[in-house]
Formats: C-alpha cells, sequence, structure tokens
C-alpha cells in the first residue's frame, strides 16, 4: 500500500480491453473484458470464420468505453494487431488504440474466450434470449 501523499504514476492507458473471437459451423462469437471495472461483454452472429470473429470482438470492444480515450486493446491474433496499430484505425475509431499481444495461457485471454464461446452457442440457437448471455 502506497504511503499517504504518495502520487501513484499514470496508468498507462484509460482501459484495457482483452478480446477474443470464436468460429464453428457458420457462427462466430465475440468476448470482451473491460478493466477496469471489470466489464464483460460477448455477442454472436453467422459468420464465415475466426479472423471475422476477433475483428467483431475488437469493434464490440471499442464500442464500450468514450470516445478520445486511450485504450490498450490484447488479442491473440498478430495480424490484427498490426492493423490495429496502424495510425488510421485509431483516427477512424475516435480513440487512441493500441494493440498488443496476449498470450492463450493468460487468465484475461480465457475468460474472453468463454465469453466468446457464450456468444457463439447464443447466436447458434437462433438468439432466443432476447438479452444476450452477458452483458455488464
Amino acid at each position: 500500500m502506497p504511503k499517504p501523499n504518495t502520487i501513484l504514476p499514470k496508468p498507462e492507458s484509460d482501459y484495457r480491453l482483452f478480446v477474443d473471437g470464436s468460429y464453428k459451423d457458420g457462427f462466430i462469437g465475440c468476448g470482451v473484458l473491460v478493466l477496469p471495472g471489470y466489464q464483460e461483454y460477448c455477442d454472436g452472429q453467422p459468420g464465415q470464420n475466426s479472423t471475422q470473429a476477433e475483428m467483431q470482438a475488437v469493434e464490440l470492444a471499442i464500442t464500450k468505453v468514450p470516445d478520445n480515450s486511450h485504450c490498450i486493446i490484447y488479442t491473440d491474433l498478430i495480424s490484427l494487431i498490426e492493423l490495429i496499430n496502424q495510425r488510421e484505425f485509431s483516427e477512424q475509431h475516435l480513440r487512441q488504440i493500441e494493440a498488443r499481444y496476449m498470450s492463450d495461457q493468460s487468465p484475461h485471454h480465457r475468460r474472453a474466450h468463454e465469453l466468446a464461446s457464450k456468444g457463439r452457442e447464443w447466436a447458434m440457437n437462433g438468439r432466443q434470449k432476447k438479452k444476450r448471455p452477458c452483458q455488464s
């Protein structure tokens, strides 16, 4: 615990977004874990492949943070990291966004993957429930 009146360093970013996607049998799911605040989100829909699922997870994550915020997105897809780290991506989304690699072994990755699977299963079942299975 810091001493009283100690100035703590400014966090590296306003938000840390842990994302993952899931694909099976023509359906994709995306899972998002937002810190601080430990908010969880998922969604699912018909889709083509796991790359589309990962990109959908990034798009969902970005909608959960305010404009002009600084975000670090953690994903396990190198090509998506390269895309996100292009300047045009941040400008298009009105946020300062950077991406970093997240190991499959990370607990945050495992949770994002569980959320993505829930979203995909929800979509595969015809989205019968009105509310998504995971919304903070």
